[in-house]
Parts: structure tokens; C-alpha cells; sequence
């Protein structure tokens, strides 16, 4: 006799069908698929049945390259899969000890979708088994500080683990998971269920504690070899949303395979999306000598007297100050203003600006070609000495673009940036006056005198395969974080 269909409990209007319950009533509908007499009143088939089922969990995508440090973080980044069976990064553990992979897929960063203990239903990857052992899933919640947290930065620790031998799968995908099943994620692929390790996990563990941030992991003290295998993608369900995540393997800084060109460049729109750069110790770093250049394609004709953000490394910040035709220049770490301008000049499409610090002379200087009327503008002068003091760098890092409310201690908030942005230029040396007058001849830097012996890298930005934005050189990775496809947008 064919199952019976079961009922959704009853809800309140507006409330959430979680998961669990899509996924079993998925169930029975694949368990009676053979019983063509099974129908609802208004004569709906088993297919119907199940594409409304279907079409309740909200699936949104995405994808991660293996070159984002905020990803892999204090892991092992991805790889690609060596024999090239295998899209997605590849893994495998070395003779050193400490070697592991944390590779942190999940945040909580969607205000409309807040994850809880309560509301999260699973998390899961698909795993190209290579050698006998798989990962394991942690995540943390956020703490509360009322004595009760497990550590200073989290709440609880919940860790899903299996140990068992996985070499009947080697060579195979699977579907690894906790939680719930998510059985409209890969169908056609075996699953190996994770479940809670109960002397790793700690803390409370209430249902309402937030969810901070999760990871995909491998443990340390192994054997070379004794992890391998390739991750191809990610997810995370809660409640009736499910969100997954492709992982791309790119080389670091792989330049674009018709070096440079003109054609694109990239859209920022202000919310949250903005170029993450990894370079090779150059940072907005002020007790260090550097210059970064590029061009404006678009800027936003919103003039509030806020401050919007060029260039962002760790809690140092350079920014600009929409004010109509007088965007001052303000440079700022954590605890001030390192050096200001008021300059009565705004850029405009088909401006460049070029920012150059010089740490053994303790200055700073701005220069803006073809500003709103025209003309080009200099400013400079030397950094605040108390304030440059409170230098506050993020290693390797420069973003462009991206903002963040505490910017300066809180003195000010610093918007992202609004408009359009290409040709991002790196040095790691103050540069002379006659590199900027030459810099300044042509677009195409990569024609000029100084470009192979003193250029650290360039962007040319929107060329490149979404998201990626690396230099042509190949000494910079960079990636286009929160946007869209159409962000590289045609010239």
C-alpha cells in the first residue's frame, strides 16, 4: 500500500515552512512515484505535487575563488585538482603537523535570513573522495558575554564529524552533510551523514544563540596524504532558504589572456560590494612608502558631504569627502586623521587619482587629472604624528572601494564607494614626479618606461572571467566581493 501524504502543521500566515518538512513530504512523494492514482481533489498529479514542493525552498547561489584569504582564512587555501578530473579545491595534507584546512563558507550576514541554532537545518558539501577521510563541519555562535560563553570570541562550538573509513567511495562524489538531508541538493549523489561530536562541541548550545560563522575543516597531526580530496561546492539551508556556493580554482593573479585591454571596467554600488586585493606586503600601511593609481569611470552625483572610500587596509583608510564641487581628502587609521585636504575639486568620469605615501619623510600626497572643471589638482603634506601612530594595517591587503562605520575610530563613517572604477595601479615605492607625468601620457601602463622594473601590478578591472580582477602581472589576486555579473560592465 502506497504512503499516505502527510500535512504541513498548521501556520500561521507568513510563517516559514522550514526545510525538514519540504524534505520529507519530497519523501513520500519519490515513495509512492509508482502510484499513478495517488492525486489531490483538484485531479494534481504525483509531478505537480512535487514542483510546487519544489518550488517552496528559495535556492540562491554564488561562488568563491580559492584566492579569497577571508575564505581559507588560517587554513590551507584550495588547490586545483592536480589530475584535472575535478572542478572545485583540492586538498591534501602535508608532512607538517599543523597543516589543515578552514575554509569559512558561512556567515551571518543576511539581516532578512538571521541564522540560529533553531532556524538551521544543515550544512552540507559535495566531495570528490580521493584518499579514505573526509572533512568535518564546525560552526560558532555569537557570544553574549554573560559569563556564560564558551571563549571570549564564541558562544558555542558545534562540530559534525564522521571518522569512518570513506575508500569505498574514493574516486566518487558524495554528498556530506548534518542536519536534514538535503535531498534537492545533487539527488543522484550517495550521502554520508556527519553527526555531532560531542567532546568538540561546547558552550550553551541554545536554540535562540545567533550563528556567527562556519567551516568546512580538517583536523591536525596526521600523516601526509591522509586527507585528499576535492570540495566542488558548499551550502548551508535555513529554514526554507537554501544557499550554495561554487568553489572556483583560479591561480593566484593569473593574468587575463589578452593582457591588456580597455574594453570593461567595474560598477561599485555603494551597499557592499568592493575590489579585495592580496598582495605581496604592500598595504595602506603608513609607516611604509607606496602609491596606488587609478582611474574614475562613473562617479555618483549624490553630494552629502559624506565620506566615501578609495582604498581600505585593515582599520587605515583613504577616503574622499562628497561635498559638490569640494571633496576634500581625508586619510585616517583607527584613532584620527593622519592627513586632510580641502581641495574644491571633485572627480568626474575620466579622472585619475593617484595616492603616494612616503614614509621616510612622514608624508602623504593626493593627486587628482582632469577633475570637474578641467583641471588637475596636488595636495600633500606631512602625516599627524599622533594619530599616524595608530597604524593599523591588515597584512597583504588593500581593498578598494569598501567602507565600514568604525573607519577612524567611529570619528566619521566611511561610505563604499558609488561609480565606476578601472586600471587600479600598485607600487611599493613613493613615485617620482616623472613616473606620475608619464603615468599620466596614456592608459596603457604596461607600455611605459618604468612599468617592468618598478610596477608591482595592474588591474585592468572588468576584463577578467566574474569575479575575478587580478593583475596582469601576476603579483596581485584580486576579486570583486558582493556583486553581480554585471557589475564588469562594457565601455
Amino acid at each position: 500500500m502506497p504512503n499516505q501524504l502527510p500535512s504541513f502543521p498548521q501556520k500561521e500566515p507568513g510563517s516559514l515552512i522550514r526545510a525538514s518538512e519540504i524534505n520529507a513530504l519530497v519523501n513520500v512523494i519519490r515513495a509512492n512515484a509508482e502510484d499513478t492514482n495517488l492525486r489531490l481533489a483538484g485531479g494534481e498529479t504525483l509531478a505537480d505535487i512535487a514542483e510546487a514542493v519544489r518550488s517552496i525552498m528559495s535556492t540562491s547561489t554564488g561562488a568563491l575563488l580559492a584566492t579569497e584569504a577571508s575564505v581559507y582564512a588560517d587554513g590551507t587555501p584550495g588547490q586545483a585538482d592536480p589530475t584535472g578530473q575535478a572542478a572545485g579545491w583540492y586538498y591534501k595534507n602535508t608532512n607538517d603537523l599543523t597543516d589543515k584546512i578552514n575554509w569559512y563558507y558561512l556567515y551571518n550576514a543576511n539581516v532578512g535570513n538571521i541564522m540560529t541554532v533553531d532556524t538551521m537545518d544543515s550544512m552540507y558539501a559535495v566531495v570528490r573522495v580521493v584518499n579514505g577521510s573526509i572533512p568535518y563541519m564546525v560552526y560558532y555562535t555569537t557570544p553574549e558575554g554573560d559569563g556564560n560563553d564558551a571563549a571570549a570570541w564564541y558562544r558555542s562550538r558545534f562540530v559534525y564529524s564522521n571518522l569512518g573509513d570513506m575508500s569505498v567511495y574514493e574516486g566518487q562524489d558524495i554528498l556530506i552533510y548534518w542536519g536534514t538531508d538535503p535531498t534537492l541538493v545533487s539527488p543522484g549523489l550517495p550521502r554520508v551523514e556527519l553527526t555531532l561530536d560531542g567532546v568538540s562541541t561546547v558552550g550553551p548550545q541554545g536554540v535562540n544563540e545567533n550563528v556567527m560563522f562556519g567551516a568546512l575543516s580538517t583536523s591536525t597531526g596526521y600523516p601526509a596524504g591522509h586527507y585528499e580530496f576535492v570540495v566542488e561546492k558548499v551550502g548551508v539551508v535555513n529554514d526554507s532558504d537554501n544557499q550554495v556556493w561554487t568553489l572556483l580554482n583560479q591561480a593566484p593573479g593569473e593574468p587575463v589572456s589578452n593582457g591588456y585591454a580597455n574594453t570593461h571596467y567595474v560598477a561599485l554600488d555603494a551597499t557592499n560590494d568592493y575590489i579585495e586585493m592580496t598582495t605581496s606586503a604592500i598595504e595602506i600601511d603608513f609607516y611604509k612608502s607606496w602609491t596606488i593609481a587609478m582611474t574614475v569611470e562613473s562617479v555618483s552625483s549624490v553630494n552629502d558631504s559624506s565620506y566615501t572610500t578609495l582604498f581600505r587596509s585593515g582599520g587605515n583608510v583613504v577616503t574622499l569627502r562628497k561635498g559638490g564641487t569640494n571633496w576634500g581628502i581625508y586619510v585616517a587609521t583607527p584613532t584620527g586623521n593622519v592627513w586632510q585636504a580641502n581641495t574644491w575639486h571633485a572627480p568626474v568620469a575620466g579622472s585619475k587619482i593617484v595616492i603616494r605615501c612616503d614614509h621616510n619623510a612622514g608624508t602623504l600626497n593626493y593627486y587628482l587629472h582632469n577633475a570637474h572643471d578641467g583641471g588637475s589638482y596636488t595636495a600633500g603634506g606631512t602625516m599627524n604624528a599622533t594619530y599616524r601612530a595608530g597604524n593599523d594595517p591588515q597584512a597583504n591587503r588593500i581593498d578598494v572601494g569598501r567602507g565600514g562605520a568604525a573607519l577612524s575610530g567611529g570619528y566619521f563613517p566611511a561610505g563604499y564607494w558609488f561609480g565606476g572604477l578601472n586600471d587600479v595601479v600598485v607600487w611599493d615605492q613613493y613615485i617620482s614626479q616623472e613616473m606620475l607625468t608619464e603615468y599620466l601620457s596614456s592608459d596603457n601602463v604596461t607600455e611605459h618606461s618604468y612599468y617592468d622594473a618598478d610596477v608591482e601590478d595592474v588591474l585592468t578591472l572588468g576584463e577578467g572571467t566574474y569575479p575575478d580582477c587580478s593583475g596582469l602581472k601576476g603579483n596581485i589576486s584580486a576579486t570583486l566581493m558582493n556583486g553581480t555579473p554585471e557589475d564588469f560592465v562594457q565601455r
